[in-house]
């Protein structure tokens, strides 16, 4: 971008539109007390420098229409920021009659070059948006909604009396985003590295209603053509740039559609799709990341994060910084990979887990999730098990099954791997109800890049958890966990209550329950055993319990 046009946006959207012109709009009555003024506001961030990626000679197009109470369209003018005074820009025009008028308002970016207002129609050639109608601003071409924030855009509606916009009280009008952006990058770096283009294939909202706000139900395909990433794979901090492409869409609060994403890559190439009904909002950039680009070692989950659209200062949308403190048992774990010795609310960032230990448990390295992390930083319990307090059959009857050979008696991580690729349970996924609610707790439970993911904790992990720190001895670390625990409503299911077998299930192989296992605060009582889901015992009947899910903190 030019360094004249980014200074005048800068300048521009830090305080657009507020009043200062008193120019008359043409055919304007010259009596003042018919003169009113409107003056709009964009979102609090453009209070800072405005981070956009690199674009040639645009400018910023505000288009204001008025109507009537009976819907006559009684005003429509469009400006560039170009007309703007010390950086300010208003609409002053004369309305005939007092009583209520209704206002439309749009604001995005247009081409600077050979610009000029059509003498007739009043209006300004557009580039993303048709905006002929404000009740139906429709998309021009859907491939230039990627990897660029000039096809930004604001709006806002809403109804007036005259006499609140006047020139010395003029109306001020907060614009937000009709759009969310969504942000899309991989979990490796060396994955990452090899990947020479992304193709991204989606359906998005076709049209956006400024008068009420609304998205239109009207779909339209959003294809982008081999590209490369747009990230850099540089680390900044502790921050690396991983992101594979940004889109714009128009949204209310909803989900998107399957996104069918092709990679072409120093080794081949892939096709995957991201899951449909990832959540977005409007005004909000949501965060996808993912093992896209090829297979991971540590689980092809999918997270989601909500960010404020409050871009950093020097210029990108990175993803969210690792702490770089060490958590402590007890620690409330977030969803942004963040951890805190007091439990925070933020809608934003919810706690998922508590810390249980923080050092490696069953001999485990850091290698075990990944050539890209160098060391375990500590364990988390999730906040519920999955399911709670449902009574089902885990392990399949009878001899249909044997697990005897099968070597889950590692860790957690690595037995739930390999579980999940062994035949015996592919080929008798109906025998495992359990594995449904534990995939959708997976699921609909998004955990940070820097972490193993949700898994089936082993029968010493679980031992660590319960004995080490709900157990027989009263300690300083014993009591932290148990607060931690009984902070959070509901967190405490280890209790099975509609039966008296209360099983909490591991993924080690075994023969026999590990039992009793005493606790205290009443959380579990001599009736509670560690159930392995899965018995070298092929006559042994199924059994009844809970998954309760863990993950690997990792740097």
């Amino acid at each position: 971008m030019k360094k004249n046009f980014i200074y005048f946006a800068i300048t521009l959207l830090m305080g657009l539109f507020a009043a200062c012109s008193q120019e008359e709009a043409p055919g304007a009555s010259s009596s003042s007390n018919n003169l009113v003024n409107i003056s709009a506001e964009l979102p609090s961030e453009f209070a800072q420098t405005r981070a956009i990626p690199e674009v040639t000679d645009h400018y910023l197009r505000c288009i204001l229409e008025i109507s009537d109470a009976d819907g006559n369209q009684v005003y429509r003018e469009e400006k560039l920021g170009t007309e703007a005074t010390n950086g300010k820009l208003s609409f002053t025009f004369a309305l005939e009659n007092a009583g209520t008028y209704n206002y439309m308002m749009w604001a995005d970016f247009i081409p600077a070059e050979g610009q000029s207002k059509d003498q007739v129609t009043g209006r300004y050639a557009d580039k993303f948006y048709n905006t002929e109608d404000l009740t139906k601003v429709t998309i021009k071409d859907a491939s230039l909604l990627y990897n660029s924030d000039a096809c930004d855009a604001f709006s806002s509606q809403g109804s007036f009396e005259k006499s609140q916009a006047s020139l010395e009280n003029p109306l001020n009008v907060t614009l937000t985003r009709p759009f969310a952006k969504l942000i899309v990058s991989d979990k490796s770096k060396a994955n990452f590295d090899k990947c020479q283009t992304v193709a991204v294939s989606q359906k998005i909202p076709a049209a956006f209603n400024v008068s009420t706000g609304k998205v239109s139900t009207e779909m339209i395909d959003a294809i982008m053509s081999a590209t490369e990433p747009i990230g850099t794979g540089e680390t900044t901090g502790e921050t690396t740039d991983l992101q594979l492409f940004s889109c714009y869409v128009f949204a209310e609060d909803d989900v998107l559609g399957e996104i069918a994403l092709t990679f072409v890559t120093e080794d081949g190439g892939r096709t995957v799709a991201i899951p449909a009904n990832v959540p977005v909002k409007k005004n909000t950039r949501t965060q996808i990341r993912g093992y896209f680009i090829a297979e991971s070692s540590a689980n092809t989950q999918i997270d989601t994060d909500f960010g404020e659209w409050n871009p950093d200062i020097d210029g990108g949308d990175l993803e969210p910084v690792v702490p770089t403190v060490n958590p402590e048992i007890g620690d409330f774990y977030y969803k942004d990979g963040t951890y805190s010795a007091e439990l925070k609310e933020d809608a934003e960032k919810p706690c998922v887990g508590i810390v249980f230990a923080t050092t490696p448990l069953d001999g485990d390295v850091a290698s075990n999730y990944g050539s890209e992390y160098t060391a375990i930083k500590g364990y988390v319990v999730a906040l519920e098990s999955a399911p709670t307090n449902t009574r089902l059959e885990f392990c399949a009857k009878g001899s249909d099954i044997d697990f005897t050979g099968m070597e889950l008696n590692k860790t957690g991580y690595e037995n739930t791997k390999a579980f999940f690729a062994d035949e015996r349970y592919t080929n008798n996924t109906d025998k495992y109800p359990v594995i449904e609610k534990y995939l959708a707790f997976k699921t609909n439970t998004p955990t940070p890049e820097k972490s193993s993911g949700w898994y089936i904790p082993s029968i010493n992990q679980l031992k660590e958890m319960t004995i080490g720190y709900y157990g027989f001895e009263e300690t300083a670390k014993n009591e932290t966990f148990v607060n931690a625990i009984n902070a959070i409503e509901g967190a405490n299911l280890f209790v099975h209550t509609t039966t008296s077998a209360r099983y909490l299930l591991s993924s080690s192989v075994s023969n026999k329950s590990i039992s009793p296992i005493t606790l205290t605060n009443n959380v579990l009582d001599a009736n509670t055993k560690i159930q392995p889901i899965f018995n070298t015992a092929p006559d042994k009947a199924g059994v009844q319990g809970q998954i309760r899910p863990i993950l690997t903190i990792l740097e």
